[in-house]
């Protein structure tokens, strides 16, 4: 991390660290909900029905 990130930033990042180490837990729900929260500090919207996986 750098000291130039805000800290909103450095939180949304820590959180992406955190979610990786909880799907290795096999903690599946928390990391469910930890990615709700970076979601809504990105203010990402929910996906509707209608909408598509982008192409990795």
């Amino acid at each position: 991390m750098t000291n130039s990130a805000s800290p909103r930033d450095r939180a949304i990042i820590l959180m992406r660290r955190a979610i990786a180490l909880l799907d290795d837990a096999g903690e599946n729900l928390a990391a469910a909900r930890l990615q709700a929260a970076i979601d809504t500090a990105e203010s990402v919207s929910p996906m509707k029905p209608s909408d598509e996986l982008p192409e990795v």
